[in-house]
């Protein structure tokens, strides 16, 4: 599938970071029921929100979800999806990503719905921004 331009999603300001995380899971559970088919072929799904710390906004502009099928040549099985963090790099679609979950739509959503699946996203939007970081 070819990668779309993410559509970022306008938010209010929230205490902490994992409360940007909840409301994207949240938004996440939507689309993967809305958007994604249990088999086959579909528009990739993104969820980005903009990184929130000014600190490091410039080695990362947003924070995001993909979720999207590999080509059938390098996994043949038609419902296996699977869900990348993401970093974008100011000023550029240029990104890092980490493959933070795979399997069915529903083996997705039970993964998502785990209270572990928060500190997932957390380390690995640690280690994408100790990459930008380095990068910058």
């Amino acid at each position: 599938m070819n990668e779309q331009t993410p559509n970022e999603f306008t938010n209010e300001q929230y205490a902490t970071f994992d409360q940007y995380l909840e409301e994207q899971i949240k938004r996440l559970k939507v689309s993967i029921d809305r958007e994604v088919p249990e088999s086959g072929p579909f528009k990739d799904v993104f969820d980005l929100f903009t990184n929130p710390d000014e600190g490091s906004r410039d080695a990362v502009s947003s924070y995001g979800i993909r979720i999207y099928k590999m080509r059938d040549d390098i996994v043949a099985d038609p419902a296996m999806r699977f869900m990348e963090a993401i970093v974008y790099f100011p000023g550029s679609y240029y990104k890092a990503s980490v493959v933070v979950g795979s399997g069915t739509n529903q083996e997705l959503r039970t993964l998502i719905n785990e209270p572990a699946f928060i500190d997932t996203l957390n380390n690995a939007y640690a280690q994408l921004l100790e990459i930008a970081e380095e990068n910058t």
